[in-house]
């Protein structure tokens, strides 16, 4: 989503988007890049044994038709970038529960899974990642 999203912000990584057909509202999951390229290595949570976790998490965040933002949601789950960041996807399983994932090999694989209550913020996990399953 663009460079110098912020002055704390090196880069804002747009990593999935829907839009309500009825409201017209957006919602997005992204993260913020806070280390940037001279710093790339301390962006992650330990990048010689884990090279797939960042230390930035995974937000959600609505976006009114008006362009306003309506809320932002912290999953606290970490942003996988094994081989290059990871897929995320998301869909509505009701009006106010977000289901989020991260996939690889057409849908084969899941790396985390969870629920965002889209009213409380409150995110829980279904299936969390573990480096384990990919040494």
């Amino acid at each position: 989503m663009g460079e110098n999203a912020s002055e704390d912000v090196y880069c804002r990584y747009l990593m999935a988007v829907r839009r309500d057909p009825v409201s017209k509202s957006v919602l997005i999951i992204y993260f913020d890049d806070t280390y940037g390229d001279d710093r790339y290595e301390e962006g992650f949570i330990d990048y010689k044994n884990n090279g797939w976790q960042l230390k930035a998490t995974y937000k959600v965040a609505l976006i009114n038709p008006d362009g306003t933002i309506g809320y932002v949601h912290d999953t606290g789950v970490n942003v996988l970038a094994g081989w290059g960041l990871r897929p995320v996807s998301m869909y509505l399983e009701s009006p106010t529960s977000l289901r989020i994932y991260s996939w690889a090999n057409s849908h084969r694989y899941t790396y985390f899974e969870g629920r965002l209550n889209l009213t409380t913020g409150e995110y829980r996990s279904i299936k969390d990642f573990d480096i384990s399953e990919y040494h």
